[in-house]
């Protein structure tokens, strides 16, 4: 007995469209936080604040570089599930439900 596949286009469609907005709006934020980040060092270059800088570069260099995966990784979830959702109207013969 073969088991029955229950698809709604417009239900999956919603929900795609929620993931091109949740990679815009992640791409704005980090776009913002990377240019936050990346401003001018804000300590001194004396020993303290070379110190604090010898720590901070690197974990500020990580941390933006790991949003930047991330807005791709949630970036390309949309255009993946659109693919499927094309593929699952077309092996139906074009027809949406």
């Amino acid at each position: 007995m073969a088991e029955q596949f229950e698809y709604d286009d417009g239900t999956a469609r919603a929900a795609i469209s929620q993931f091109d907005e949740l990679g815009a709006s992640l791409g704005s934020l980090i776009d913002s936080l990377s240019g936050e980040l990346s401003g001018d060092s804000p300590w001194s270059h004396d020993k303290i604040g070379s110190s604090f800088a010898g720590k901070f570069d690197p974990d500020r260099s990580k941390v933006i570089s790991n949003a930047v995966d991330l807005r791709k990784a949630i970036q390309s979830v949309a255009p993946t599930l659109t693919d499927a959702a094309d593929n699952i109207v077309a092996q139906d013969g074009g027809v949406a439900e």
